[in-house]
């Protein structure tokens, strides 16, 4: 291919991208074009591949097909794998996003956000138990994130779960200051003090603070 012509497009493309950003996805499909015309260079792959949103049918399905491109010339950053793995959940390739969990479970790097994208793509294949192992594990390292902790309440409470998930509700609501999180939380908890009849009185105490709040 002609490197000078892929690096003009490359300049193109992003001074146009920070002249309009809103018209982003628009000048990410133009460079997409000049990338299959120019048949394929990296160089454009590279480039190309962080702008496109991963939550999308369309542009993950791109984000797949520029990530393997990239592969087969080096290994990606750390960024780069979540957003491909966020690129096969979207477009539910759910061995493959279990395929890229395992391989960055295995470095121990960021390991709970891995073990939730594994626990996504193993339940979505009906590996509930396999799923809910993955996920309670890494709830016991020390580097759960907020986020993985309320996709662990989520997760538990449509498993009928309840008991699992008090400690972990009653921790987060402790070391929140929103209101909206501590809404959405309340309402977790007295779902799951409401399976359990000897909960009862603490369910009643929450729904007097779920009252309080809204």
């Amino acid at each position: 291919y002609d490197s000078g012509e892929a690096l003009l497009a490359i300049q193109h493309f992003v001074t146009s991208c920070n002249a309009e950003p809103s018209r982003k996805n628009e000048f990410s499909q133009e460079l997409y074009q000049t990338y299959l015309k120019l048949e394929r260079p990296v160089i454009i792959a590279e480039q190309l591949y962080r702008y496109l949103d991963a939550y999308e049918q369309a542009p993950a399905t791109q984000i797949i097909e520029l990530g393997e491109q990239i592969l087969s010339e080096r290994e990606l950053t750390k960024s780069d794998y979540l957003h491909l793995a966020q690129a096969f959940l979207t477009t539910k390739r759910w061995l493959d996003a279990q395929k890229i969990a395992e391989k960055n479970i295995k470095k121990d790097i960021d390991v709970s956000q891995w073990k939730l994208i594994l626990a996504a793509a193993l339940n979505h294949q009906g590996k509930v138990g396999v799923a809910f192992d993955a996920i309670k594990d890494a709830l016991k390292t020390n580097n759960a994130t907020r986020e993985f902790q309320q996709f662990y309440v989520n997760f538990c409470l449509s498993l009928g779960l309840s008991d699992n998930v008090i400690e972990v509700v009653t921790n987060l609501l402790a070391n929140t200051t929103s209101k909206v999180e501590k809404v959405n939380l309340t309402k977790a908890l007295i779902t799951a003090y409401s399976n359990n009849s000897k909960y009862q009185r603490e369910c009643e105490l929450a729904v007097d603070r779920f009252a309080e709040l809204v």
